[in-house]
């Protein structure tokens, strides 16, 4: 509780599951809900990944004592899912935390994170935390909710095809995912009014404080750099790294070349 807890990245889990029999499975539910309530959204494909290490330790059929400590587990973890994740300085290391450098992943490892989820609920056979966990993943804030799910329910048919149309959950966040895309798509969206960005970019070297004005510019929707490679290099970087939502592409004409956001 001290110090775990505390610190908790994901790192300590194949330790975790190998030794907590030695906490005894209520002072282990105990320990590993309050662990997912101090680190849930931030680290929920850690925290899913332990609760699915504990689940796997426990074998096919833990017994009564383990299946009430992990589903209390699980249920902490559930419940910090729809929550907004929150972001510091050390977000950039944190491997929960995508950048727009990373999204094609972060889905597929969001999506894993969802199946992995389900089958260890079903392991401990909690029928109505499955469901629950269901609601979490299409509510969550910190992801997107309609790729997570549409990713998921792909990994789920590709590994069972015959027999997936008859699991409720599936069909649940079949649902889900149509109910949303579908809203998404009920009207066309509106060109924004205001092209301002709040993103703060750390480097304070010319480039990069011209970067930040056009970032913060509310009307100015693209800017031309021409520098030279190295210098746009390092712009490319500072857009990825700080996830500014822009294009960014060079303009290869004239010499030094054009970066153009």
């Amino acid at each position: 509780n001290d110090i775990v807890v505390r610190t908790y990245d994901g790192s300590e889990n194949e330790a975790l599951a190998a030794n907590a029999a030695l906490l005894g499975a209520r002072r282990a539910g105990e320990l590993f809900s309050n662990l997912a309530r101090a680190h849930v959204p931030s680290r929920r494909g850690a925290s899913v990944d332990l609760l699915s290490r504990l689940v796997h330790e426990q074998g096919p059929a833990p017994g009564a004592a383990w299946r009430s400590g992990l589903r209390a587990f699980a249920a902490a973890v559930i419940e910090g899912l729809p929550k907004r994740q929150k972001r510091t300085a050390a977000s950039d290391l944190d491997d929960d935390l995508p950048g727009a450098r990373d999204v094609p992943r972060a889905i597929e490892r969001d999506a894993d994170m969802v199946v992995t989820l389900l089958d260890s609920l079903a392991a401990i056979d909690a029928p109505d935390l499955r469901r629950t966990a269901c609601d979490a993943v299409a509510a969550a804030h910190s992801f997107d909710s309609a790729r997570v799910i549409v990713s998921a329910l792909s990994l789920m048919r590709a590994r069972d095809r015959k027999s997936i149309s008859a699991d409720d959950d599936y069909q649940h966040l079949w649902h889900h995912a149509a109910t949303i895309l579908l809203d998404r798509s009920e009207h066309p969206p509106e060109a924004p009014k205001d092209w301002r960005q709040e993103g703060r970019i750390r480097c304070t070297c010319g480039d990069c404080r011209e970067l930040q004005t056009f970032v913060l510019d509310p009307v100015e929707r693209m800017h031309r750099f021409r520098l030279r490679k190295d210098r746009r290099r390092h712009l490319h970087q500072q857009i990825q790294r700080h996830g500014l939502d822009m294009a960014h592409e060079t303009e290869r004409r004239g010499s030094p070349q054009t970066l153009v956001c």
